[in-house]
């Protein structure tokens, strides 16, 4: 990868991988590569096999939660880009599902490897849209639960 030789790299990785070494680091690095090469959606496939093989490997959990999160703000761009504003609010209030999407991983990741500044940054970012989609219904208590929540990610990424 450090030459980046994506092609044998990935050849390398499925040897060891189809020589039984299935291991967490193995699937990770095949998604890294996966993902470099642009296959976002087959990356996203040996991330979770990652996961799965170590629940507690951050590196992949944090990547998986970076993928999810990039859509929610293509998606959050896509969205605010519509002029109508009964179609702005209409999709607006679907925006939930797609910040909810990577926040199990990104906390993970953060509860794991609590220091690391791309997960706090992430995780500031996902708190920060979900408090305004809770708030542009009305103030609940989720509202001020991820409101409490981006304000501890923010005093966080203030102190790195």
């Amino acid at each position: 990868m450090s030459k980046n030789d994506l092609n044998s790299a990935l050849d390398w990785i499925d040897l060891a991988i189809n020589q039984g070494d299935s291991t967490a680091i193995f699937f990770n690095l095949k998604a890294q590569i996966l993902e470099h090469k642009g296959d976002v959606k087959a990356a996203e496939q040996f991330y979770l096999k990652a996961i799965e093989k170590d629940p507690e490997f951050a590196d992949a959990m944090g990547s998986l939660g970076r993928i999810y999160y990039n859509e929610a703000v293509e998606e959050l761009d896509r969205v605010n880009a519509i002029k109508n504003d009964r179609e702005y609010r209409a999709a607006k209030a679907k925006m939930e599902t797609f910040f909810l999407k990577p926040l199990p991983y990104m906390e993970k990741a953060h509860q794991v490897s609590p220091q690391e500044r791309d997960y706090i940054v992430a995780l500031r970012g996902i708190y920060y849209n979900l408090q305004n989609i809770y708030y542009g219904a009305k103030k609940t208590a989720l509202s001020k639960e991820y409101e409490a929540k981006y304000k501890e990610m923010d005093a966080k990424m203030k102190s790195l």
